[in-house]
C-alpha cells in the first residue's frame, strides 16, 4: 500500500515537470495555479479595478 501511495506521489510531482517542459513554463504554471487558486478564494478580487484607476505611477 505504502509503494502505491510512493508512486502516485511521485507520478504527481513529476507529470506537470514533464508537462511544462521549462523552468519558465513550470514557473508561468505555478504563477496560473496561484491565480485559480487567489479566484476561487476570492471571487470579488478577481475583477479587475474600475477604469478610473491609474496603474502607471
Amino acid at each position: 500500500m505504502r509503494k502505491i501511495l510512493v508512486f502516485f506521489i511521485l507520478l504527481g510531482i513529476v507529470l506537470p515537470l514533464v508537462g511544462c517542459g521549462t523552468v519558465q513554463g513550470f514557473g508561468e504554471d505555478i504563477t496560473w495555479v496561484g491565480r485559480k487558486t487567489s479566484e476561487m478564494l476570492d471571487p470579488d478580487a478577481a475583477t479587475p479595478p474600475p477604469s478610473s484607476y491609474s496603474t502607471r505611477y
